[in-house]
């Protein structure tokens, strides 16, 4: 952060007038990498941020380099050359993207590029000890620029690979969360949107989401008069389903935008966590990540808890409504921990009776174990769903 802001360039490109784009540099200065012989991680904040500037301003960002004492000029006026010559970043360039998205795709390349390929350029560059002083790492930077002709088609080709891949990453983000999630997203939530992007999060919910809402058993048919619930497991031994859950979850969320439905997450483990309720459809984008936080509880998950909860939310918060659904997303688990209590098995069938309450349960678990529910009117696993071809 210090660097950055001792930079002479900040008032030319990429200032910081306001909290948003200080919260930008912050997730910027917090990030750690690997260790490299030629590059150090001020080095490579200074990387990061130049092609940050250029989509900002555009390739003619490198004339403003030239203009003022900076730190590392000649090697960040090079570099700088080769991305403004590259076609695929030029045609990125030219997109009329929020500074907010610049900044995720400037780091993401400059992420991809040091820790995926510097390692190989290393090798590439005849970097084999550490180097001892300025004066050294000048020479092998200079070493560097003069070889760098006979390698550009290989630097060409890597550089448009990481350009599709952080694309194709992005755009996974905006089919999950929305094409405005860049603006909208509150800046207390750019380090959790950064390690879902990093851990390819939302490229597999987007690829689950996708065969879901192809498959006509999991499309959800809105009624009129109908409120809806949904339990949703989350404790240890769900963690390997996170994100197929989270697909489920956001296909869900999507209908009920459209329709502008009435509805209440609970996600549950041993207690039940800070349900969130949706009226008419709207929900937060940051509850987002509160909702895919995976829980660490190992112990006793309170099926039963859970169940009676949702009977309650049902009528209590969404009383409105003549009718309630309530799909209640289990794995294995539930047929040894939900407990074998007779009369409060019968209480649950009269409640649903009275109250016009149906339940359809959603497995995620040993299809080998997967059997009838008695509290569902309806069940299904989306394990059969997913490896059945129609």
């Amino acid at each position: 952060m210090e660097l950055l802001m001792h930079e002479q360039l900040l008032k030319n490109p990429v200032c910081f007038k306001n909290q948003r784009t200080e919260a930008l540099v912050q997730l910027l200065d917090s990030l750690e990498f690997q260790e490299a012989r030629l590059l150090t991680k001020e080095d490579i904040q200074l990387i990061f941020y130049d092609v940050w500037a250029m989509l900002e301003i555009g390739a003619h960002y490198k004339n403003e380099v030239t203009t003022v004492d900076v730190k590392q000029k000649a090697f960040r006026l090079f570099l700088l050359e080769f991305f403004a010559k590259n076609e695929a970043l030029n045609k990125i360039i030219q997109q009329k993207f929020c500074t907010e998205k610049r900044f995720f795709i400037a780091l993401l390349l400059g992420q991809k590029l040091v820790s995926k390929y510097l390692k190989r350029l290393e090798v590439l560059w005849e970097i084999h000890d550490t180097l001892q002083g300025e004066d050294q790492k000048q020479q092998k930077l200079m070493d560097v620029q003069r070889n760098w002709f006979q390698h550009l088609y290989k630097y060409e080709k890597e550089l448009q690979l990481i350009l599709y891949q952080v694309l194709k990453q992005l755009d996974a983000v905006e089919q999950v969360l929305g094409q405005d999630i860049w603006s909208t997203i509150k800046e207390d939530y750019f380090e959790a949107l950064l390690k879902s992007i990093e851990m390819n999060h939302f490229d597999e919910i987007l690829f689950w989401k996708n065969k879901l809402d192809s498959h006509p058993s999991v499309s959800l048919q809105t009624q009129p008069n109908c409120s809806y619930v949904f339990c949703i497991q989350q404790d240890a031994s769900m963690r390997h389903y996170l994100n197929l859950q989270t697909a489920l979850v956001a296909g869900i969320y999507e209908t009920m935008e459209q329709k502008k439905v009435n509805f209440i997450f609970v996600p549950f483990a041993e207690s039940i966590e800070k349900e969130i309720i949706a009226l008419d459809g709207t929900l937060h984008v940051e509850q987002f990540f509160n909702r895919t936080q995976p829980n660490e509880n190992k112990g006793r998950i309170n099926y039963k808890n859970a169940l009676n909860y949702a009977l309650l939310m049902s009528k209590l918060e969404l009383n409105k409504h003549e009718t309630s659904r309530i799909y209640f997303l289990c794995n294995e688990e539930v047929y040894t921990q939900m407990p074998d209590d007779l009369q409060w098995q019968q209480a649950v069938r009269q409640f649903k009776e009275i109250n016009n309450v149906g339940i359809t349960a959603i497995y995620l678990g040993d299809l080998t174990k997967y059997r009838a529910l008695w509290f569902a009117d309806h069940a299904f696993s989306l394990e059969q769903i997913l490896l059945d071809p129609k």
